[in-house]
């Protein structure tokens, strides 16, 4: 029977990128005490000159979170939260440093409020670094941090502020895991912390607590306003549930989640077909379709249609309508003055349709 709409229809492939895409990258809620400590340990042994390079760069902030950062205690680390947000901002200072030891530390010695008070004090903070010997050499490594700016674009630019960022993304991940306990007094703390909270503070808070309903609230507010670096709205982009506020986000071209085709269904269709229009790269597109292959319906077909025996997409197009024969059937290419144009293509897979009728398309999600 021919679908009226187009629905999630998930293939095996698009439901385990889902449920890896809700995973996350993974935390450290089962390591030992001394596995963390051991990471920040050989954190501090391979940037602390670096720091010291950067002092001269380093604002009055900037010189006491070196300071910190250098002493940093393993078996007794800070109570305080600004402290706390110096060291773990510089330990992740580049991308390949640390932050998740810290924040794990962080949680099992103080709790869900300090790791977010910790978090947005880092947000009121940058790091930089100067790297002249890049990729061959750390020598003439230099790393430094200051206040920034509260608000306007650079307030929310994490895209050199590692730290910040992978902290907040690890207590996303983290809170999806807590105990009922945990996110109520995460909850509690957001409550009591927005009226105080810097805009791009109230991002990192909302990301960190997995705050739809507040997601919704600071990216409308973002979308009219100042520009947000793409690296804030990244943090958030996942939770928003609401076509018209992704539609509102485009100009930054955040990715496309599987977790949007799963919650707004048909709906995202028309993000998805503007990407896919645009001029990208052949890959990204192809994991474009890949992506709208979970969705099964005369919207979809027609997107997988237009690019029937083109290279790279020719295998996924063929599959798609082995899988699902009714929308080939009723794709209406009289109908489509677009479809009409490519009469010679469409035979041509009309052809090895035929000749391969019954056999195995997606694997589809059981």
């Amino acid at each position: 029977m021919l679908v009226a709409m187009d629905e999630v229809c998930w293939t095996e492939a698009g439901h385990t990128l889902l449920k890896t895409e809700r995973a996350g990258p993974g935390v450290l809620d089962t390591a030992d005490r001394g596995q963390l400590e051991a990471t920040i340990r050989a954190v501090i042994e391979r940037y602390a000159h670096t720091w010291a390079r950067g002092l001269a760069r380093a604002d009055e902030t900037g010189r006491r979170a070196a300071e910190v950062a250098t002493q940093f205690d393993t078996h007794a680390p800070p109570t305080s939260a600004t402290e706390l947000a110096m060291a773990v901002s510089l330990f992740h200072a580049r991308g390949d440093g640390d932050s998740d030891a810290l924040t794990e530390l962080v949680l099992r010695e103080h709790g869900w409020p300090v790791a977010l008070e910790m978090l947005a004090r880092s947000w009121a903070m940058s790091t930089r670094y100067k790297d002249p010997g890049w990729p061959k050499s750390e020598d003439q490594l230099e790393v430094w941090l200051e206040d920034a700016p509260s608000e306007g674009a650079r307030a929310f630019d994490a895209s050199v502020s590692y730290g910040k960022y992978h902290v907040a993304r690890y207590l996303s991940e983290r809170h999806g895991q807590a105990s009922e306990k945990d996110q109520r007094a995460a909850a509690a703390f957001v409550e009591k912390r927005w009226s105080t909270a810097s805009e791009p503070q109230r991002v990192a808070l909302v990301a960190a607590t997995r705050d739809a309903v507040r997601a919704e609230e600071v990216v409308g507010q973002e979308a009219e306003g100042p520009a947000v670096h793409g690296s804030c709205l990244r943090l958030i982009y996942p939770l928003i549930a609401n076509a018209a506020t992704l539609t509102a986000l485009e100009p930054h071209e955040l990715p496309l989640r599987y977790a949007h085709l799963d919650v707004l269904g048909e709906a995202v269709i028309p993000l998805f077909e503007a990407r896919i229009r645009s001029r990208i790269h052949k890959s990204v597109r192809l994991e474009l379709l890949e992506q709208l292959a979970n969705l099964r319906g005369p919207r979809t077909a027609h997107l997988m249609a237009i690019h029937a025996e083109r290279p790279p997409y020719t295998k996924l197009v063929r599959a798609y309508f082995l899988t699902h024969p009714t929308l080939w059937s009723g794709l209406g290419r009289a109908d489509h003055p677009e479809l009409g144009k490519l009469e010679v293509k469409l035979d041509k897979l009309e052809a090895w349709l035929t000749k391969h009728a019954g056999k195995p398309g997606l694997e589809l999600h059981a």
